[in-house]
């Protein structure tokens, strides 16, 4: 507009001087002109002024958003439990946190004048300084376990992880004070060795070998125990020992199986039984030796059991049966510090933001913490839901009323919620029912059994997969009901561990759902109350189809 108004001032300077300098009155044509573009120049001018107004807004807006940041950094940085340290180039230190100042005993109004490596103990600065040139490098890097010598003589075992930042050419260093750890561990290994020399003593038939599995030394009665001629001994052999010890062995691969698998580990330990061809048991027990804290080599402890193996079989299937019980007990305290852990973690979060800012948040940010809320609460409500359910199913008390249901609206009915979780997934979702399909359940155990592997095959169906739901007639009077997506599916490794509480099968979602196991396991205590039969065919990125049986005649257990 400016540069408009400006060449209209030029063109009528052009023209008066054209005109011989005349000095003629302005027309009103011309005055109207001058005065049109004046009004727009000021016009112009005040949009201007209010877009820069809106820019300068904007930007201290920006600007305050980011000093809010920079100070949360930094009191996470400084309220940090471990120690934090930023060094220059040089090495010297020039910043640290309250738990670096402690471990150091100093502060950041103090810092000494030299470089941080000067607070290690000499046979640690050489492994400082590969960690550091690895740093630089951009090279993988594992946590570095060096010493700090402080004043009085102090050692620190500190475990150093940090990051070196290629634009400020500084250092971030973590110290992780493991000096405790490091002294229990030390008296650990002692008490180990204590125990081991005395397991050595007892009088077994006794095999020491190192660990390239060679033979170091036997008793007499691990020869008389093995039968092993005197000529194999003297040969100090160990093939031809091998050999002969295999030979008498019922299933030699898994002697061997069992051997390597404990060279592969060299701490630890093993306890089982062992079968000849001749129907003597051994009982075996395995332990590492260990001189300067390291494995040197394993003492074999062999002790004949044929006269109590029976009684043996006994005891091992009750402490079988124990073992179960305290894993389900261990999972199920589990599921209650874990999962219950996780959603009470976003209540206490978003309900503290809304308290704390509260006045600062819109519409939008407010609507997406309900929702956050509302997701965890379902979530915790479902959870809680199966808690009981098994609870009561371990106890019994949950009451078992079978009765005739017509499967279809049935099926209907139950779905609805585990529907509308997988339209928010745009999840396609069929049922194929026979119209006079029935069976004869316990309704509210078959709804659970139901929502429960719907709801895990939503979890684990992509967005924009497919689910179906499908029941049939099959022999003996049974209906067979199959869930099936087209999910991540599973490996062999994790369907035999489906459907038992002391196997660890906990994996997310798709988007993130979390997931117990419990409610399979839920689904087969309901299913087995039945007298039904339940089971799972899958694979790795091919999804999963599970089936189950229920009787169509009246003549479950009650």
């Amino acid at each position: 507009m400016e540069t408009n108004l400006h060449s209209e001032s030029e063109r009528s300077t052009q023209q008066q001087k054209g005109d011989g300098h005349r000095h003629e009155p302005a027309s009103d044509e011309t005055k109207d002109q001058h005065e049109a573009l004046l009004r727009s120049l000021v016009r112009q001018m005040k949009i201007n002024q209010v877009d820069i107004g809106n820019q300068n807004e904007a930007l201290i807006e920006a600007i305050e958003k980011s000093e809010l940041r920079l100070r949360k950094y930094t009191v996470m940085y400084d309220l940090a439990p471990t120690a934090y340290l930023t060094l220059a180039s040089s090495g010297h230190i020039i910043e640290m946190n309250k738990a670096g100042a402690i471990l150091l005993n100093t502060s950041n109004e103090s810092l000494p004048d030299q470089p941080f490596e000067h607070y290690l103990d000499l046979n640690s600065r050489d492994e400082y300084s590969r960690f550091t040139r690895a740093l630089i490098t951009g090279e993988p890097t594992v946590p570095c376990q060096v010493n700090l010598r402080l004043e009085g003589d102090c050692i620190k075992n500190v475990l150093l992880t940090g990051y070196f930042n290629e634009i400020e050419k500084t250092w971030l260093l973590n110290l992780l004070d493991i000096s405790e750890r490091f002294k229990y561990e030390q008296l650990l290994q002692q008490t180990l060795s204590f125990t081991e020399s005395i397991l050595n003593s007892i009088h077994n038939g006794i095999l020491v070998v190192n660990n390239e599995g060679q033979v170091m030394k036997t008793n007499e009665n691990f020869a008389r125990m093995w039968q092993i001629p005197g000529e194999i001994l003297k040969s100090a052999d160990d093939q031809m020992l091998l050999k002969f010890v295999m030979s008498q062995l019922e299933d030699p691969q898994e002697f061997m199986q069992k051997v390597a698998s404990l060279y592969n580990t060299p701490f630890a330990e093993s306890f089982d039984l062992i079968w000849f061809k001749d129907k003597r048991v051994f009982e075996r027990i395995s332990k590492p030796v260990f001189a300067n804290a390291q494995p040197v080599g394993r003492v074999w402890s062999f002790l004949d059991v044929t006269t109590k193996v029976s009684h043996e079989a006994e005891i091992s299937q009750k402490n079988e049966a124990l073992q179960r019980i305290n894993a389900e007990k261990d999972k199920f305290f589990s599921i209650i510090a874990h999962d219950l852990k996780s959603p009470f973690n976003v209540f206490l979060g978003v309900t503290e933001l809304i308290s704390e800012d509260a006045r600062d948040l819109s519409r939008e940010q407010i609507s997406k913490l309900t929702a956050s809320l509302h997701g965890s609460a379902q979530k915790l409500y479902h959870l809680l839901e199966n808690l009981l359910e098994w609870s009561q199913m371990q106890r019994g008390k949950i009451p078992f009323e079978p009765k005739k249901l017509s499967l279809e609206p049935f099926l209907a009915d139950c779905l609805s919620t585990s529907i509308e979780m997988a339209d928010k997934k745009d999840i396609e979702v069929t049922i194929s029912v026979p119209p006079d399909a029935k069976v004869v359940a316990d309704e509210l155990m078959l709804a659970s059994v139901l929502r429960n592997l719907t709801t895990n095959a939503v979890k684990f169906t992509p967005v924009g997969g497919h689910i179906s739901i499908v029941a049939e007639s099959i022999e003996d009077q049974k209906i067979r009901i199959m869930v099936r997506d087209s999910g991540i599916g599973m490996d062999k490794q994790l369907i035999n561990g489906l459907f038992r509480l002391d196997e660890n099968t906990n994996r997310v979602g798709t988007e993130g759902e979390p997931s117990t196991g419990l409610g399979l396991m839920l689904c087969k205590g309901f299913v087995e109350k039945h007298h039904g039969k339940i089971w799972v065919e899958s694979e790795t990125n091919k999804g999963s189809s599970f089936y189950f049986t229920l009787s169509d005649q009246k003549h479950c257990t009650t």
